[in-house]
C-alpha cells in the first residue's frame, strides 16, 4: 500500500490541508525529508513554509532551502 502524507500550508490563521499519496513509498517507510519535499511539491506546488506529517511519529516544516524535523506535541 501507498504512503499517505498530510501537506498543511498557506496562513496561520487559516491553513490548507491536502492529503497526498506518493507512488512507489511503501507504508512502512519512514518519513524522509526527501519524501517531506516531494510531498509538499506534489500538495501545493512548493515548499516554502510547508509542515508535512504521516504516521510516524516526526514531521517537516519545510522553508525555501532547508527543513526542520518536529515531532507531535
Amino acid at each position: 500500500m501507498d504512503k499517505r502524507f498530510t501537506v498543511i500550508h498557506g496562513p496561520r490563521y487559516n491553513p490548507l490541508t491536502e492529503t497526498v499519496i506518493l507512488n512507489g513509498v511503501i507504508e512502512t517507510e519512514s518519513l524522509t525529508r526527501a519524501m517531506a519535499i516531494r510531498a509538499a511539491r506534489v500538495g501545493c506546488g512548493h515548499r516554502d513554509g510547508v509542515t508535512v506529517w504521516s504516521n510516524d511519529d516526526h514531521g517537516y516544516r519545510l522553508y525555501e532551502r532547508s527543513a526542520r524535523k518536529i515531532t507531535r506535541d
